[in-house]
């Protein structure tokens, strides 16, 4: 059998550039995004030189009941 699991991350390809994603943390900077190297999709995010204030996020809303595989 086959379960279809649903993404609970919104544009995880960065597809929308970077929408749906925060900065990590305040003064923090945003990475940039790629056309050239990418994954799956049309687009990647990526930093030129990545350091300790380098970094984002997206919250995402679960249930305390429920089992989720992160992949």
């Amino acid at each position: 059998s086959v379960n279809a699991q649903t993404n609970l991350v919104q544009n995880p390809g960065f597809e929308s550039d970077l929408a749906s994603w925060v900065i990590g943390s305040a003064g923090y900077t945003l990475p940039n995004i790629s056309t050239t190297d990418f994954h799956g999709g049309a687009k990647s995010a990526w930093y030129d030189n990545p350091s300790s204030t380098t970094g984002f996020l997206q919250n995402v809303a679960i249930n305390g009941s429920t089992v989720y595989t992160l992949s």
